[in-house]
Parts: structure tokens; C-alpha cells; sequence
């Protein structure tokens, strides 16, 4: 007989491996399409940084679904970091979808001027939104690692590519000079989320059983 519990964190697993990869997919191709020029190719690169601004939320929840039992608590606070992070990068969808050609040089009232702080806020709000993605990226890591629902080595490798992502958000508002010096960071970062999610993917998670502190929390 098939332990529904183990079933159903599996099914979790899965779909946050899977939404993990796809995520990552559309925000890179979402960039790689909006340097290429033409409208007829920046337009969909919008869209599809707009379905991965969206999409984070489902990828959030459904972290938050396989690691609330490692720490509720914890898991609700990744979450809504991961869920204003979806919010501040949807502005930044907005700023791209204005600064589309056509659209810019059509519409009354935006000349050179404003393109130009339509830019600024635009990266302005690309930098912030890594400061509130990392912090919730950094405990779902923790809670898979402390929770062991994969491999400790795969899980800290993603705490700490989150850390130093962090830093580097940090340090490309605050000191921009001295913050180009992580910029490998988000290379490395990328690396971390592709192996843990190809990890839910296809081995699934260990089956987190509830320790005391788990059962009295519950009874309250």
C-alpha cells in the first residue's frame, strides 16, 4: 500500500523541481529575446518576463507546501519575500513593455527625458526585486537542507549562492564599484536553482517526519 503522505510530498517535489526549471527557462529567455532589437521579438520577451512573474508565485506555494513542516513559520516568510519579489519584478515588466519602440515613441508626452527615467526605474526596480528574492530563496535553501528533503551538499550550495547573490544586490545599489566584483554571482546562483530543481525533479524529496517540536506546534 502506497503511503499517501510520501505520495503527496513527492507530487510537491515534483511540481517545485518542475516549476523551478520553467521558471528559470522564461526569465532567460525573456532576457536573451529583449536585447535582440526588432519589437517583433522584444514584445514576447515581455510576456514571457510577465508569465515568470507570475509563475514565481506558483513556485513559492508550492515550496512553501513541501517545507512548511520543516518550520512553518519560516516557510510563510519565504514566501511572501518570493511573493513581493513577483510583484516588484511585474513593475519591471510594466518598464519594459513602455520603453517597447513603438509604444515610447508614440506616446504623448514621454520624450528623451522620460524614456530615460523610464530606464532608471526600470533597472532601479530589477535591483530591489533581487534584494527581496534572495532572502526567500535563501530559507527555502535552509529549510532544505535543515529538513534534508535533498542532498545537504545541493541545498547549501543554494543557501550560500543566495547569500552572496544577496550581497551582490546589495552592494550594486549601495556601492557599485565594489558590487562588480560578485557579479559571477548570479551565474552561480542560476547553477544552484537549476541543480535543485533537476534534483525535485527527478528524485523527488525525502519525507520529512514531524519531530516533537513539529507536534507541539500543531497543538496549539
Amino acid at each position: 500500500m502506497v503511503n499517501t503522505d510520501s505520495r503527496g510530498t513527492q507530487a510537491r517535489a515534483r511540481l517545485a523541481g518542475s516549476l523551478f526549471l520553467a521558471v528559470n527557462a522564461l526569465y532567460i529567455a525573456s532576457l536573451l529575446a529583449s536585447d535582440a532589437g526588432p519589437d517583433a521579438i522584444r514584445r514576447p520577451a515581455v510576456a514571457l518576463q510577465t508569465i515568470a512573474s507570475a509563475a514565481t508565485i506558483a513556485l513559492a506555494w508550492s515550496l512553501y507546501e513541501l517545507l512548511k513542516p520543516a518550520g512553518p513559520g519560516l516557510a510563510l516568510m519565504a514566501l511572501l519575500f518570493r511573493v513581493a519579489e513577483a510583484a516588484i519584478f511585474g513593475v519591471t515588466a510594466v518598464f519594459s513593455l513602455i520603453l517597447l519602440g513603438g509604444d515610447a515613441v508614440g506616446r504623448p508626452g514621454l520624450d528623451a527625458a522620460g524614456l530615460a527615467l523610464v530606464r532608471a526605474a526600470q533597472e532601479a526596480s530589477g535591483q530591489v526585486g533581487q534584494v527581496y528574492f534572495c532572502p526567500g530563496s535563501a530559507i527555502f535553501f535552509y529549510l532544505l537542507m535543515t529538513g534534508r528533503f535533498i542532498p545537504r551538499a545541493i541545498a547549501a550550495f543554494g543557501l550560500v549562492a543566495s547569500i552572496i547573490w544577496l550581497a551582490s544586490g546589495l552592494l550594486e545599489i549601495g556601492a557599485p564599484i565594489v558590487g562588480r566584483y560578485l557579479a559571477f554571482s548570479g551565474p552561480v546562483f542560476l547553477l544552484a536553482e537549476t541543480v535543485t530543481g533537476l534534483w525535485l525533479l527527478v528524485a523527488g524529496a525525502k519525507r520529512r517526519e514531524a519531530g516533537p517540536a513539529d507536534r507541539a506546534h500543531a497543538s496549539r
